[in-house]
């Protein structure tokens, strides 16, 4: 009673680590294409332009006792489906020879050359030809085998610099040329910055050290303009300052000569000198 018990749990253990050999077998897929033609029980086409020879599985020529029964079994299980492939360095005569899976599931493929042998047999048999794969090693359902991704590029460095644009418009949005601009704080090692905007009131600056920069712009008729701007590593920044005009009319001043005559004084000193001239 013992001795069968024992017999018992062997045998569930088995089936399970055969179970589990189903799952953890990793396989390798080097080719895959849709099936185009079933040339006979051991053979067939795939779009890729490919004849493909099953591995360790032979079968009766098609005019063969056996023969057409294998071609439609075959036919049957692949013919019009995709078709991932296992297969051996080596070619038989210009055939790739491959162990054939499909899709079962979202988790699962199933192995044609294992169905084939096993839940077939005549008219397939093992053929035992020299290749790099072992029918006791195959299982009727193998996980799929995903590669882990590769990893991320690495991103390109940034660069330790930055560059400044700035803008001066006067107050109706129109560009101010011919405009001073010098720095006047910002960060340590490097040259103070100053130049002039162009016809567009553009003027710029490169490859300046990331850090706060302080600035004054000049123009004559406009009133002086301090604005700060910070710089960032690798980046490109434009800075747009509005400038507002400080000329007003100014009334010309009076001469000494009469500036303490009225106008209507002036009407009443010319009539007198005019009646002296006459009376002489």
């Amino acid at each position: 009673m013992m001795f069968k018990k024992g017999m018992g749990l062997i045998l569930i253990l088995f089936v399970i680590s055969s179970a589990c050999a189903s799952i953890i077998f990793a396989l390798e897929i080097e080719e895959q294409g849709k099936v185009t033609n079933i040339v006979d029980g051991d053979t067939f086409d795939i779009d890729i332009g490919e004849r493909i020879r099953l591995a360790d599985v032979s079968a009766p020529e098609p005019d063969k006792s056996g023969g057409s029964q294998a071609t439609s079994i075959l036919r049957t299980l692949i013919n019009g489906r995709t078709v991932y492939l296992d297969t051996d360095p080596k070619r038989s005569y210009e055939r790739l020879v491959a162990v054939v899976y499909v899709k079962h599931n979202s988790t699962h493929y199933k192995n044609i050359n294992n169905i084939l042998l096993d839940n077939y047999g005549p008219p397939f048999y093992e053929d035992n030809h020299p290749n790099e794969f072992n029918p006791s090693t195959w299982t009727l359902y193998t996980q799929y085998h995903f590669p882990p991704p590769d990893p991320p590029p690495e991103p390109p460095p940034i660069p330790p610099e930055g560059h400044l644009n700035i803008i001066l418009n006067d107050e109706n949005s129109n560009p101010l040329g011919a405009v001073g601009i010098a720095e006047i704080s910002g960060p340590k090692g490097h040259l103070p910055l100053h130049g002039a905007t162009n016809q567009d009131g553009l003027i710029q600056f490169y490859y300046l050290p990331p850090g706060e920069y302080k600035f004054l712009a000049r123009r004559e008729g406009y009133h002086n303009k301090t604005f700060s701007v910070k710089i960032l590593a690798g980046t490109n920044h434009t800075k747009n300052v509005a400038m507002e005009l400080t000329s007003t009319p100014v009334t010309p001043p009076e001469s000494k000569t009469n500036r303490w005559i009225k106008p209507e004084y002036g009407m009443i000193l010319l009539v007198t000198v005019t009646s002296i001239v006459a009376s002489s």
